[in-house]
């Protein structure tokens, strides 16, 4: 199941009980400069070899 999550509810998401798993996928250089508080960065085209770095048992938010 996928839905689009706006910022105001993924900050509220953040604060709760079971908290998403932010995923970056952008650049490491991009990650370095600004990234949001908790997220992974794990590059989109390095995705498909590291989804064993993302929990399945939360809900993911790639952004």
């Amino acid at each position: 199941m996928s839905e689009l999550v706006d910022p105001a509810a993924l900050r509220e998401r953040q604060h709760s009980e079971e908290p998403p798993t932010v995923v970056d996928v952008r650049s490491p250089e991009e990650y370095a400069q600004e990234h949001l508080p908790g997220a992974v960065n794990i590059p989109a085209g390095e995705l498909p070899s590291r989804l064993g770095e993302v929990p399945s048992d939360r809900p993911v938010v790639p952004y």
